[in-house]
């Protein structure tokens, strides 16, 4: 019996091993029975099978003023099946208004499994999900959620052939772009050349067609056994090739381009329209000729030639320039300059890199004032008539820069001289700005520093939506103006959008994101249209980012009008149009062509005029997002002109017909791609007059530059977050400073240090500095027992003349008890609601504070930022604000910000944000200065996060308002 029991015993176990050993069943996706609605509480779902598409379909409709998102799920209680590696499926996503595009597209691997990002489309499209290189948690996954928020009020989600997978299958056909050549380079032909192609694997019965951009059929026929076929000759325009065979799919295409003669075209050194090549420093330049530096790097220089480029944008940094203190070397940057000279392209380079022996430790900040001074001297002395403009730093607002603002003046000042004594003709522009203006605390402290003297040219960044560029530019020449700096030309270093999206293609190893050839149309239209509407602002020159292929955020964001394969985007060609139809044109202002149309007058040296013109699409409109835009809608609009000759029509891509008027009228259509109507001798009314760029010089003659002042704070100091403010904690009882005096010229100055803004102790009478001398004095800032912002402004005069200023903005505050409590602040109900997900408000009897529990949407926005109404606003006199926060986080939020409103609305466009330091699981202190603002017209306040987490909670206590007290 024992032994017959035991052989039970065993059986059993072997045939529970075996049923535990069976791998989890395939689910069956396709039944709408096993999927579960989930979407904004307020919606409505319906899921059913779409037979004529053999597939699933969701169609949901939301309640307007609410959050749009609807992320269906399917149950998956065993996980995802055992040895699979991918999740393939189709999708199309249609919504009532296709331009809005979705905020977020998502697969969710639930509950904690991960997150990856999908492109919808209105257009059936395969989505394959790589589950190890997304980091996805398979014991983790319970569920699957595909969805995505959506900007319009009802959308349709079709679904089909969801599987998970082992391995993908070997695709059955070809990459076109992988298999057509030519000599042209990146496939630019110039007019008449000869369309001579390649195809460089055999395949019976291959025929080719090509398309222009219409995707209308301009070409076809078949493709000889040798592989070379030439096409008829076409004009200039942008064209893709399709392959076709009987036997053979083949994928995708490849396109070339016609373009004019550069070596025929009239250059204008003085054209605005202008480009970042940045090849010294993108790996991507240097390795078009394997082995070959620089034959590669001539590739692209002569790309930027045939753009119609005259000036382009370098980098030449430190780190390698002078590895050892005093021993130069140009071996690396030098090499661009060169190529660019002998193309006869001027450049205008950016150094913003110090070697690491030239920094202060632990910081990117040089330690000495005579180091920038001496390496921008040698920049000059060894570029001299290969670069033409220097700019000194890059964003300081970003890591490329950890000091304060009044350090980055400094610095500034010891390299605007650097670069003069090395070449006194060389014009020098300020380190490029990059936030807007009126949030930009770094850019705003560094101009107090009296640096128009030491710039010739202002210098921005843009990379915001279209539709906010005027704003951003009356922003900057407010701050021109109010700093004496309005006469310097105006320009934008560096310009790009985000519209395009994540780029939903792959290359030939599907392991680089790309662009589909939607989102280069989006980058097509986008070029002309920037370029043409901040010269329309009055910017002097603008430089389109970038040349090269780079990427960005791990992958996830794609730069470069020249793609990996070596081939030009379509955006590389409709820059080589704007260049020929305007580079020599004088804009005479805008037009009124009706509305949802932008049209700008320009008068030709021969006296003729153009129009450039277009339709308003969703790129002028809309905000970036991260699932991008498509072309999907051309915004068709007519439109007619007063003309009694016949004009010449030319379109994004540079191909032209000649339009004949009928009863004294020119007729034709606008879409949302740029178009040029030129021979026009006809007047045409202006509605808006040109806004003039300008070319003249600051008056500063008359101050010695060749001193520059320096402040070294104590390490008891802090910084705002900004690193605009310095701040004296009520703790600190002494308040010791270096300041430096620096002498950057060749004769003995003497002369007396002055301060505006209170008594310093410690600063001599007089004093006389040798030249090239760097003397240092000590002081203290006065004791203060109460909260106050004052602002030292440090001053001087040298053998009877005035030196610059140097600014330094201090918040001393009393201790923190002091200071009045906000009555309303401790009471839950008067904070208002305001976060993306569901929220309570409470009091938390324990920790004293009031607590905000917050649950996201799996998928949706993490944005939390309860709101405090402050009836009458601020009082003038307050200086800052400070609280004490606590969450249980246990990583840092993506955003920690303090939004200080202008109204009681929900209008971010009138709110001031300035960053905190989050919480990690304990109290956090945080004291938020309100300098620069005008205190009474602050009459909200929110205080907030987005988590990286679907849950959070968090707390705040002691919200004080510090005011100043005289």
């Amino acid at each position: 019996m024992g032994f017959l029991f035991m052989r039970i015993l065993l059986s059993i176990s072997l045939i529970l091993g075996a049923i535990l050993s069976l791998p989890a069943e395939e689910p069956d996706f396709s039944q709408a029975k096993l999927w579960k609605k989930n979407a904004t509480p307020s919606s409505s779902m319906t899921i059913s099978r779409n037979t004529a598409e053999d597939a699933l379909q969701f169609e949901v409709k939301f309640k307007p003023g609410t959050d749009f998102w609807a992320y269906p799920e399917f149950k998956l209680p065993q996980g995802i099946p055992r040895g699979k590696k991918y999740l393939v499926f189709e999708a199309k996503l249609d919504q009532q208004e296709p331009a809005g595009g979705c905020k977020y597209a998502l697969v969710m691997f639930g509950y904690k499994g991960g997150i990856v990002a999908w492109s919808p489309s209105p257009h059936w499209q395969t989505v394959v999900i790589d589950l190890d290189a997304n980091k996805i948690n398979r014991a983790a996954v319970k569920c699957l959620r595909i969805g995505a928020n959506p900007q319009s009020p009802q959308m349709t989600l079709t679904l089909r052939n969801i599987k998970f997978l082992e391995q993908l299958p070997k695709k059955d056909g070809k990459r076109t772009a992988e298999l057509i050549h030519s000599t042209a380079p990146a496939m630019l032909f110039i007019d008449e050349e000869p369309l001579q192609f390649t195809v460089s694997e055999r395949v019976p019965d291959l025929s080719y067609e090509i398309l222009n951009y219409h995707d209308e059929i301009v070409a076809k026929g078949p493709v000889p056994e040798s592989g070379s076929f030439i096409l008829p000759r076409l004009p200039r325009g942008y064209y893709r090739i399709i392959l076709k065979a009987p036997k053979v799919q083949f994928h995708g295409a490849a396109s070339f381009s016609v373009i004019p003669d550069p070596d025929r075209r009239r250059q204008n050194p003085d054209s605005p329209y202008s480009m970042d090549a940045a090849l010294s420093v993108i790996g991507t330049a240097h390795v078009y000729q394997r082995g070959d530096k620089e034959k590669s790097m001539r590739f692209f220089v002569n790309l930027a030639r045939m753009a119609g480029v005259t000036v382009a944008r370098e980098r030449t940094h430190q780190d390698l320039s002078e590895k050892v203190k005093g021993v130069y070397d140009w071996n690396f940057y030098g090499l661009a300059p060169k190529l660019f000279s002998e193309a006869g392209i001027a450049l205008s380079s950016t150094w913003h890199n110090f070697a690491f022996w030239a920094r202060e430790k632990g910081h990117k900040y040089t330690y000495d004032l005579m180091i920038p001074y001496q390496f921008a001297q040698q920049l000059a002395k060894n570029f001299h008539n290969q670069i033409k403009f220097w700019e000194f730093w890059n964003e300081p607002e970003y890591s490329f820069w950890d000091g304060t603002a009044w350090e980055f003046a400094s610095t500034t000042k010891a390299a605007y001289l650097g670069f003069k004594a090395g070449d006194p003709e060389i014009l020098v522009t300020n380190g490029s700005f990059c936030f807007k203006p009126e949030e930009d605390w770094i850019a705003m402290e560094t101009l107090q520093n009296d640096l128009a003297g030491y710039c010739d040219i202002f210098n921005i960044h843009i990379y915001h939506p279209m539709k906010e560029y005027p704003q951003l530019v009356r922003g900057w020449k407010k701050l021109q103006q109010q700093h004496g700096m309005s006469a310097l030309p105006l320009w934008v270093t560096e310009t790009g959008t985000y519209a395009e999206g994540v780029p939903e293609d792959t290359d030939r190893y599907d392991n680089r994101r790309v662009l589909s050839h939607e989102q280069e149309m989006i980058w097509a239209e986008f070029v002309p249209k920037n370029q043409i509407l901040l010269q329309s602002l009055g910017v002097a020159r603008t430089f389109t980012f970038v040349l090269p292929p780079m990427h960005e955020f791990k992958g996830m964001k794609a730069w470069g009008l020249i793609r990996y394969d070596y081939t030009a985007s379509p955006a590389f060609t409709a820059f080589v149009t704007l260049t020929d139809q305007l580079s020599n044109a004088e804009y005479l202002g805008e037009l009124d062509f009706g509305a949802g149309i932008r049209a700008f007058l320009f008068q030709q040296p021969d006296s003729t005029k153009t129009i450039a013109f277009w339709s308003e699409s969703e790129l002028d409109k809309l905000d970036n997002r991260p699932n991008g835009i498509r072309p999907t809608n051309k915004f068709l609009h007519k439109i007619s002109l007063s003309e009694n000759q016949p004009v010449r029509l030319t379109d994004i891509f540079g191909t032209t017909r000649i339009l004949h008027p009928r009863n004294g009228k020119i007729e034709t259509a606008s879409t949302r791609y740029p178009a040029y109507l030129s021979g026009i001798t006809s007047p045409v009314p202006v509605k808006k007059q040109p806004v003039k760029a300008v070319t003249g010089k600051t008056s500063t003659s008359n101050m010695d530059k060749t001193i520059v002042l320096r402040i070294v704070p104590d390490e008891k100091f802090l910084l705002n977050t900004t690193r605009s403010n310095l701040i004296i904690p009520w703790k600190v009882k002494q308040h010791p400073l270096k300041l430096q005096i620096i002498n950057f010229s060749k004769e003995k100055k003497q002369g007396k240090v002055t301060v505006e803004g209170g008594t310093l102790n410690g600063l001599p009478a007089e004093l006389a500095i040798g030249p090239f001398e760097t003397k240092e004095i000590e002081f203290s800032l006065p004791s203060q027992t109460h909260t106050r912002q004052y602002r030292f402004r440090f001053g001087g005069v040298f053998n009877h003349r005035a030196i610059s200023q140097l600014s330094l903005p201090v918040i001393q505050y009393g201790e923190i008890s002091n200071a009045p409590l906000f009555a309303q602040a401790n009471k839950p109900e008067k904070w208002r609601k305001n976060s993306s997900g569901s929220m309570n408000i409470s009091w938390d009897a324990k920790e004293k504070a009031v607590r905000f529990d917050v649950e996201f949407s799996p998928g949706g926005a993490r944005r939390v930022y309860p709101e405090l109404l402050i009836p009458g606003g601020l009082p003038a006199d307050t200086i800052g604000i400070s609280f004490d926060i606590k969450s249980n986080l246990k990583a840092k939020p993506q955003n920690s910000f303090v939004m200080l409103v202008k109204d009681q609305q929900k209008q971010t466009d009138l709110s001031h944000k300035v960053g905190y330091t989050p919480s990690l699981g304990k109290w956090q202190e945080n004291f938020i200065g309100t300098a620069s603002l005008t205190p009474q017209e602050i009459h909200l306040l929110r205080i907030g996060m987005n988590p990286t987490t679907d849950k959070v909670t968090f707390w705040i206590r002691d919200l004080r308002l510090h005011r100043t007290v005289k």
